[in-house]
């Protein structure tokens, strides 16, 4: 065993070292095989040391490779993401910019695509921006006989999910401070709205001296970015205050599709395309003669496919300049938005401007076609109407007729004014296509007609939050044309003399509100809604008229009888 041992631990050295004192033979032998063997000793260790050090750098290579690639990993998915990011939005601007609609679309089909395409906007700004909330408004003013007329006001029309309840509300302009920056959370958003003046730059010139002309890219939209909203007394809470920033950008908007754009030739006007200078010739120089005779395309069965008529295309009286604005919060992450982050939104801005100007070209195409189309069946209504007087007075005249003599004169008038209720809320009922046309109208057709339909819903049950607008308290005309035209003449339709209250006063104040609608020849269907519920209104008057007299005249005859019988009874008492 010992022999074992030294040949495992001292074998090697001792022979590398005697076999080295036989090749070096030295004259103290002993000395040279101790000294060989230190050497020996000390390389070994040397050996093992960097044994141990290669395999250390070799683990830490390994871990710096794994440390680089995990880092490159991550860069990778970092860049996808961002690749993936940058595709969602190229996306989103194109879509806006190249928005197109069906020829088959209506101006509401076109409103609603307005819609989607609006809460998209908004929701995609929330998560590109990492936003806690984003939301869309349109600068607007209070109306006449408001109390605060004149007066300007955000009014927010889109907003993501956690914060759809300011969908409906309206910020007012409000106090500002001598320098005209806003206070007492009066609204800072107001600043995007006002003008910025260009800074005038001076132009480049070339070797005579002569300015070179440079196509100037448009200027970015303006923006406002309050870094901590609680430094800020300007800024208004709608709930209660967090740590965040604000950023609103001013949407810049061309609409062709309001008041002031339509002609009122248009209603009568041809509706052949205009033609101009050049339009005689087709393609390549073919004459319109030339086509003609051209062999006409055919469809599989054979069949000439007939063209479609080329549609006018209708220039807007005016187009309207105007505001919106996106805003977004980081309100409870207590982090400002970042360059890359303003920016994006300020290419939303301006994509969103390019989308408006186009899509409500294609509105008031539609705008002006259904107009037309109203405007030849209102005139066709009211023809027929004006027909029908006649054959109308004549019925109820025959159904009248019929009414006893000894019928009190009361329920004569009951009688007459139920028959004339009856009537007016058929020929109603029977103009449900007419009302449904109108309410297709994306521009609002007047105060008179909102007020008729505003009216009439209220009616019928209606609550009048149902079509007010929350921020300034009027009737909107966006709101009516939601209403459920079905529910509505089922619930007209079952109108009665007992609609209106049962007393004189309830009767007489639903006779003072109702006095207010106003008819229009340009809008016939809706005055029948107003003949019918006046009529409505005389008939419950009327009926209880009728039911005051029947009570009187039984209170009456229950007097008479009491009388009589009082008397019979002095009569038998006289004779005993």
């Amino acid at each position: 065993m010992d022999a074992d041992f030294l040949k495992k631990h001292v074998g090697t050295a001792l022979a590398k070292g005697l076999a080295q004192v036989v090749v070096d033979q030295p004259e103290d032998g002993i000395d040279h095989l101790g000294k060989f063997l230190i050497q020996y000793a000390d390389a070994q260790e040397r050996a093992e040391k960097d044994a141990i050090r290669k395999e250390a750098m070799k683990k830490i290579e390994a871990e710096k490779a794994e440390i680089e690639k995990a880092e490159q990993s991550v860069a990778a998915e970092k860049q996808a993401v961002w690749a993936a990011q940058k595709a969602e939005d190229e996306a989103l601007l194109e879509e806006l910019r190249e928005a197109s609609v069906a020829a088959s679309s209506t101006g509401d089909d076109i409103q609603q695509g307005i819609n989607t395409m609006m809460q998209k906007c908004a929701d995609h700004m929330k998560k590109r921006l990492n936003a806690s909330s984003c939301y869309i408004g349109r600068l607007s003013e209070y109306p006449e006989g408001h109390e605060k007329a004149g007066t300007q006001l955000i009014q927010y029309e889109y907003a993501t999910a956690n914060n759809s309840f300011m969908v409906g509300k309206g910020l007012p302009k409000g106090d500002v401070d001598d320098e005209g920056n806003p206070v007492n959370g009066s609204g800072v958003t107001f600043k995007v709205f006002e003008p910025v003046e260009e800074e005038e730059v001076e132009p480049e010139v070339d070797e005579d001296g002569n300015p070179i002309e440079v196509e100037k890219p448009p200027p970015l939209p303006v923006m406002m970015h309050v870094e901590n909203v609680l430094r800020n007394n300007g800024v208004k809470f709608f709930r209660f205050p967090m740590l965040g920033a604000y950023l609103a950008v001013d949407v810049a908007t061309k609409s062709s599709c309001h008041n002031s754009a339509m002609d009122a030739e248009y209603l009568t006007a041809s509706d052949e395309p205009v033609k101009e200078e050049g339009d005689e010739e087709t393609e390549e120089g073919e004459t319109k003669e030339e086509k003609a005779d051209a062999e006409p395309e055919l469809d599989e069965d054979g069949n000439p496919i007939v063209p479609e008529k080329p549609k006018r295309v209708w220039e807007p009286a005016e187009v309207k300049e105007g505001h919106m604005v996106i805003a977004c919060d980081t309100m409870g992450q207590n982090r400002p938005f970042n360059e890359d982050e303003v920016l994006f939104a300020q290419n939303l801005s301006q994509a969103i401007s390019a989308y408006v100007e186009s899509i409500t070209k294609s509105q008031f195409q539609c705008e002006v076609w259904l107009r037309r189309e109203h405007f030849n069946a209102n005139a066709a209504l009211a023809e027929e109407r004006a027909a029908a007087a006649e054959t109308e007075a004549t019925a109820k005249d025959e159904a009248m007729s019929k009414v006893g003599e000894e019928t009190p004169e009361e329920d004569k008038a009951a009688s007459d004014k139920e028959y004339d209720a009856q009537t007016a809320k058929t020929n109603a009922v029977n103009a449900k296509e007419h009302i449904q046309r109108v309410l297709g109208l994306q521009i609002t057709p007047g105060a008179a007609v909102e007020n008729v339909l505003a009216t009439s819903l209220s009616v019928t049950g209606v609550d009048k939050s149902v079509f007010t607008d929350a921020a300034t308290g009027v009737v909107s005309w966006a709101l009516l044309k939601g209403m459920d035209l079905e529910k509505f003449f089922e619930t007209f339709g079952a109108l009665n003399q007992d609609s209106f209250g049962e007393s004189e006063e309830d009767i007489g104040k639903w006779r003072e509100i109702c006095g207010a609608m106003e008819k229009s020849d340009d809008y016939v269907a809706v005055g029948m809604l107003v003949d019918a519920i006046n009529a409505c209104i005389e008939w419950a008057d009327a009926a209880r008229v009728a039911k005051e007299a029947l009570a009187a005249r039984v209170a009456a005859e229950e007097e008479a009888k009491k009388a009589a019988e009082e008397g019979e009874g002095e009569d038998e008492g006289g004779e005993e």
